[in-house]
């Protein structure tokens, strides 16, 4: 999310993503200006790997022009743990001595 105020709400802003220790952009976004002052800046994250990175955002009127604000920010993406988007551990009944719930369109109950 992008906030800006009077004239740097009509200039344009980019954000971009590289390795925290390197330079070369991974991710580049252009966010158009004279949207008001709050702007939403998409980055996708799908295909960095687990690590250090920074996001570095400039505000200028034109490209290659007069900045007008800039903001870096450093994040770390992590490790997907491992149990995320797996079935272990989950089965297709209840086991005993639960059981079901009901549901009789008002109320959810059930027997001990």
């Amino acid at each position: 999310m992008l906030s800006t105020r009077g004239a740097a709400s009509a200039a344009a802003a980019t954000v971009t993503v590289t390795a925290a220790s390197e330079e070369k952009a991974l991710r580049t976004v252009k966010v158009p200006g004279g949207q008001g002052d709050m702007r939403v800046a998409q980055v996708t994250a799908e295909g960095l790997k687990a690590g250090q990175y920074r996001a570095h955002v400039v505000v200028a009127v034109a490209e290659g022009a007069k900045v007008l604000g800039q903001e870096t920010l450093d994040f770390e993406i992590r490790e997907r743990p491992e149990w995320l988007g797996n079935r272990i551990g989950l089965i297709d009944y209840v086991p005993k001595p639960w059981t079901d719930l009901e549901y009789d369109g008002e109320t959810v109950s059930c027997c001990c």
